[in-house]
């Protein structure tokens, strides 16, 4: 996939209040204008600086946009790995827990060579709910999990994803994004979220 038709894809096709949401978020600290004034951005406009933002991080990371995915792709199975009870017989009856499964399901997709936006959003709705569920377990590791997406708060899943941590053996640990670079991997993948979220909003709104 590349960044235009992921562009298309998302931003062109969700509907108008949720893409005024998109903008909104996107425009507060992550997408810059110049000289346009805010309420003169329309969809059109606003998909073109996306697009030269995802170029931007090219630029200064030798990153495609396919590997921008997969690493958004990957920083989800890290977050969660331990978040989420191991044990394959973790229930009375023996079965696997809800959020096991879900979460097992989530990594199937992530082994799909090219992946399709069907399954990018069917990926980020299942790493996102259980997000929302460790979050509101206070950061202890879940069992269960609510798979609706009226449960999906960004401003909560955005400030969580500053505190999350990564080991640097053996100097302890370091914030896992680096937030300082706007045109960086780290707060690409941020954008990506933000926009996953609203296209996931979105079914809410087309299917309501």
């Amino acid at each position: 996939m590349t960044r235009i038709e992921f562009v298309e894809q998302t931003v062109l096709e969700i509907e108008v209040g949720v893409f005024e949401k998109l903008m909104e978020k996107l425009l507060d600290g992550y997408i810059s204008l110049q000289i346009i004034d805010k309420e003169n951005v329309t969809r059109d406009i606003f998909a073109e600086k996306l697009c030269d933002y995802f170029e931007k991080v090219k630029m200064k990371t030798d990153l495609t946009f396919n590997k921008i995915i997969n690493r958004y792709i990957s920083d989800w199975e890290e977050i969660l790995k331990n978040s989420i009870t191991v044990e394959a017989t973790d229930q009375k009856d023996g079965s696997i827990s809800r959020a096991k499964k879900y979460y097992d399901h989530a990594l199937k997709i992530k082994n799909n060579k090219e992946k399709t936006l069907e399954q990018l959003v069917d990926y980020t709705r299942i790493m996102l709910c259980l997000y929302m569920a460790v979050i509101d377990n206070d950061g202890k590791k879940i069992k269960y999990f609510d798979f609706s997406s009226a449960c999906l708060d960004i401003d909560k899943i955005n400030e969580q994803m500053k505190k999350e941590k990564v080991s640097t053996f053996p100097f302890g640990q370091k914030n896992r994004y680096d937030m300082t670079e706007v045109n960086s991997a780290d707060v690409a993948v941020f954008v990506m979220v933000i926009i996953l979220f609203f296209v996931i909003k979105n079914n809410e709104v087309v299917e309501g």
